[in-house]
C-alpha cells in the first residue's frame, strides 16, 4: 500500500522503469539449484563444470541470448555454459501441437457432444492459429458427418 501525506505527497513509492517490466515479462520461473538437472559426468568433473552448467541455465531463464554467453577461460567451460541454456531451453519451450493432434482434438470433442464453438484455437494467438484452429474444425466436422 502506497502511504500519502497531504502535504508531502506520496511516500515510499517506487519508480518502475520500462525496461525492468520488460526483463521481467521475458524471465523464466527460477529454478531451485537443487532441480536443475546437472548431468551425472558434470558432477564426477571439478566444481567449474557444475557452475558453469548452472550459469548458463540461469542465463535462459533470465532471458539472455546464447550469444551472450561470457569470455570463460576453457573452451570445454564454454561448452558446459551453452549445454545449461539449451537444456533450460529445450525443457521450457512449449511444445507446438501437429495437424494430428489439432484434428484428433477436434474428432474427441465432437465425440463428447462439445458445440462446435468450443474450439481453444479461437483463443489463442500465434503464427500457426489460424491452421490449427481449421484442422480442429475439420476434425469435428468429419466426426458430425459420420455419425
Amino acid at each position: 500500500m502506497i502511504e500519502f501525506h497531504f502535504f508531502r505527497g506520496v511516500v515510499g513509492a517506487r519508480v518502475v522503469s520500462i525496461q525492468d517490466t520488460l526483463d521481467r515479462i521475458n524471465r523464466l520461473p527460477r529454478t531451485p539449484i537443487a532441480h536443475i538437472p546437472v548431468p551425472e559426468y558434470a558432477a564426477a568433473l571439478p566444481g567449474e563444470y557444475r557452475r558453469a552448467f548452472i550459469n548458463g541455465w540461469r542465463a535462459c531463464e533470465f532471458g539472455s541470448q546464447i550469444y551472450d554467453c561470457p569470455d570463460l577461460e576453457l573452451v570445454e567451460l564454454k561448452g558446459e555454459w551453452e549445454y545449461g541454456f539449451t537444456e533450460c531451453y529445450n525443457s521450457r519451450r512449449t511444445a507446438t501441437p501437429t495437424d494430428e493432434d489439432c484434428y484428433l482434438a477436434g474428432w474427441e470433442s465432437a465425440q463428447q457432444g462439445r458445440p462446435n464453438n468450443d474450439n481453444p484455437y479461437n483463443r489463442y494467438y500465434g503464427n500457426n492459429t489460424a491452421h490449427q484452429r481449421t484442422m480442429w474444425d475439420c476434425g469435428w466436422n468429419d466426426f458430425i458427418n459420420e455419425h
